[in-house]
């Protein structure tokens, strides 16, 4: 893993072994108030826990197959969260455990969902969260509190990797979400009501110039000297 200096985006330092496929990592503290960092190891089955302010592996653990995108809970307690991308559920971690080298999975009950989550995304309230379903073409709307799959709709795209919920902060903030769509280089645009706990895709919020054939925005190079059209949106 590079560390980035941010002020100068210069690169800091590495740090080596961190485990298989390094995919994608989220800061924050533990519940004994030290700094981390977890890395989900997508080409296997585990996470790798950092000392973010040592840079110092701890440790690594299995967790499930293809683990890939790590999100915490906004707000005071940290809750940390792992799409499963092999399987279809979507696994908390205990950070604690894992760093005295125990099961960090012991007593956190898995979250069913679709076939193969990806990137996920938590509205404000630290509950509710969003996945990508890559292979099966849909996004989730997931209860961590209540540790179930709210309700699922189709992405009208194929394999969306990554979501995020715009404005999701501040009270009644949580109410548009996006998916992108590698597959057909398109944005998906949906309606959430986390009270409701009901997500679905809202193809009038793309203008008819922007739409493609399924109702979704359209990503194209719109300068004056177009070069191309995008080709697979990742995150």
């Amino acid at each position: 893993m590079q560390v980035i200096n941010a002020a100068t985006w210069g690169i800091k330092s590495y740090i080596a072994n961190v485990g298989n496929n390094p995919h994608n990592a989220w800061p924050g503290k533990g519940s004994d108030g030290g700094s981390y960092v977890l890395t989900a190891n997508w080409h296997d089955n585990g996470v790798t826990l950092i000392n973010a302010d040592t840079k110092e592996v701890l440790q690594t653990a299995p967790i499930g197959t293809a683990a890939a995108h790590v999100q915490v809970t906004p707000g005071a307690k940290s809750r940390w969260f792992v799409t499963i991308m092999g399987g279809s559920a979507v696994q908390e971690v205990d950070l604690m455990k894992l760093k005295a080298g125990q099961d960090p999975t012991t007593g956190m009950v898995p979250i069913r969902g679709e076939f193969s989550p990806h990137g996920l995304w938590f509205c404000d309230d630290g509950d509710h969260f969003l996945t990508a379903n890559t292979l099966a073409n849909t996004v989730s709307l997931y209860s961590a509190n209540n540790k179930l799959q709210q309700s699922f709709t189709g992405t009208g795209g194929k394999s969306p990797l990554a979501t995020s919920v715009f404005s999701g902060y501040g009270p009644g903030g949580c109410a548009r979400a996006y998916s992108n769509n590698a597959g057909t280089a398109s944005l998906s645009v949906y309606d959430i009501n986390p009270t409701a706990g009901t997500i679905a895709r809202n193809t009038n919020a793309v203008p008819p110039e922007l739409r493609d054939a399924d109702g979704n925005l359209k990503l194209r190079d719109t300068s004056i000297y177009p070069v191309r059209w995008v080709h697979m949106p990742i995150q």
